[in-house]
Order: C-alpha cells, then sequence, then structure tokens
C-alpha cells in the first residue's frame, strides 16, 4: 500500500513595490519523514523572516488567493512525543485546506532545545497578528496554551476548538455552493 509523500511548495514574486511576496503550502504526510529536498524547503521558511531580506508580512496573496483571516493554533507541546507535531501540522494542513491563513507553533523556527519562554514568546507574537484561535485537544492541561488562550480571550479574538472552526468553514462552503 502506497502512502502519499509529505509536499511543500514555495511561490516567490516580485510585487509592484519591489518587495518578494512568498506563499508556501505545507503538507505532511503522517507518518512519513520529509525528503531532503522538502527539508531544505521548510528550513528556508523557518530561516527566511530571520536571515533573508524577504518579508513576509508584507507579502502581497499570490493570484487567487484573497486575505482571509488568520488562525492561530494553541495546543500542548511540552513533555507530548515529537512536541505534538503531528497533531499541529494536520491541523494546520485541515484548516488550509478548509481556507484559512494559519500559524502553526509547531513551525515557528525555533530549535526545539530553545528554552520555552524563547518559544513563547515566538509565539504570542504571531498570535498578535491572528484574529481566531484553535484549540486542540488537551490545551487545558498545558501551561503555554492556557496563556495564549487567555492573551487571545482578553483581546476579543474568537477562541474555539479546531473541530468548531473545521465545521464552519464546511457549512460555509454549502451554502456558497446552495446559493450558486
Amino acid at each position: 500500500m502506497s502512502h502519499p509523500a509529505s509536499t511543500v511548495q514555495l511561490t516567490l514574486r516580485d510585487t509592484p513595490t519591489g518587495a518578494v511576496a512568498v506563499h508556501s503550502t505545507f503538507k505532511p504526510a503522517v507518518g512519513h519523514p520529509a525528503t531532503p529536498a522538502q527539508s531544505l524547503a521548510l528550513d528556508m521558511l523557518r530561516r527566511s523572516p530571520r536571515e533573508w531580506p524577504v518579508d513576509f508580512a508584507d507579502a502581497e496573496p499570490t493570484p487567487g488567493q484573497s486575505r482571509t483571516p488568520r488562525i492561530y493554533i494553541s495546543g500542548p507541546i511540552t513533555n507530548v512525543a515529537d512536541h505534538n507535531r503531528p497533531a499541529f501540522n494536520l491541523a494546520a494542513q485541515a484548516l488550509r485546506t478548509a481556507g484559512w491563513q494559519v500559524f502553526n507553533p509547531a513551525e515557528n523556527g525555533v530549535p526545539d532545545e530553545a528554552p520555552w519562554a524563547e518559544h513563547l514568546r515566538v509565539d504570542i507574537k504571531h498570535l498578535m497578528d491572528c484574529t481566531h484561535v484553535a484549540t486542540l485537544d488537551g490545551w487545558q492541561n498545558s501551561r503555554g496554551a492556557t496563556l495564549e488562550v487567555r492573551v487571545a480571550t482578553q483581546l476579543g479574538m474568537q477562541v474555539s476548538s479546531l473541530q468548531h472552526w473545521l465545521s464552519q468553514a464546511t457549512e460555509e462552503a454549502r451554502a456558497t455552493e446552495a446559493a450558486a
């Protein structure tokens, strides 16, 4: 039985203002490691904001892509096998497929061995750019996730479970199809 391979797609293009627009898609295949080329592409994504003059924040959408609300994935990482990457990556893939712009803390670019506080500082900065939060199972038992949810709630962001946001996207897609 063959399993789907992980895919990484990067699209770089010049903008009218002289900036570089970057659009990336990462679709993990659960239980299968990325190929060397995919690992290099992911490494480029992680390093770009810090080491290369590419501004992801000002990147314009690629043709056919609209600006959509941005959602942050919050869930347990510390003391979970493989830092809970499979759950975070599956959630990110599902949300992206549903049309969301996603920040996935498992893709934050901070080395795994960095202190917890360093990870949280980076993640909270990204949380500030989001409008919604999707919680993963077990988030209530995570010191970092409970802090993220508390900050998001206090700032008026919409916080709900991953299942809620995916169900809502499915309902909206059905309504759009019915109206067409």
